[in-house]
């Protein structure tokens, strides 16, 4: 009598008191180990990006460096050595430094005659004719030189003409520079 205890044999014992253990140990898992674990890896990746971020805030004043010194830089691709000057202020400097740079190169400035200024977008046109007589060489190092230290300009219009002496070249050409507006 004692084998079949409520007439339910061992194995079916065994297995019952299997499931009643399996479903004791999920609502202990449901009601009383969820949440806390759930909030205990929530913490956990809380921790971790907040570790992040304390070691990006460290490296934060160096890429502030590092940003600023690339603005620098664009700036000086912009507008070149030249300092940032009203637009009449920044014709008559313009003028000075080709004269300046001719000067250098050895090359004769014959004439140099600022335009109209115009509006492009967000740019400001700053065209000027130019003569300038030379040896090609020196034009050439001339105009580099030019771009370096005015910025970037464009050649709206190109021509050499050779003079009386084979070594001397005229180089009639118009150029625009082209400035931010509001910079």
């Amino acid at each position: 009598m004692m084998n079949s205890y409520l007439g339910i044999s061992p194995s079916m014992r065994i297995t019952l008191l299997s499931a009643l253990c399996a479903l004791l140990i999920l609502a202990a898992y449901l009601y009383v180990f969820k949440a806390p674990l759930k909030q205990y890896i929530d913490l956990s990746k809380t921790h971790q990006m907040l570790s992040e971020n304390a070691q990006r805030v460290d490296t934060l004043p160096q890429q502030i460096r590092a940003l600023e010194q690339q603005v620098s830089q664009l700036t000086r691709q912009i507008h070149g050595k030249a300092p940032p000057l009203p637009t009449n202020q920044l014709i008559a400097h313009m003028i000075g430094e080709l004269g300046r740079l001719a000067a250098q190169h050895k090359l004769d400035l014959l004439s140099v005659q600022p335009g109209e200024t115009y509006e492009v977008r967000m740019f400001k046109a700053l065209p000027f004719d130019l003569q300038v007589e030379g040896q090609y060489s020196a034009l050439y190092a001339w105009l580099i030189d030019v771009e370096q230290y005015l910025g970037p300009l464009i050649v709206d219009h190109f021509g050499l003409e050779p003079k009386d002496d084979a070594e001397r070249i005229l180089m009639k050409l118009k150029l625009s520079s082209y400035r931010v507006q509001g910079l």
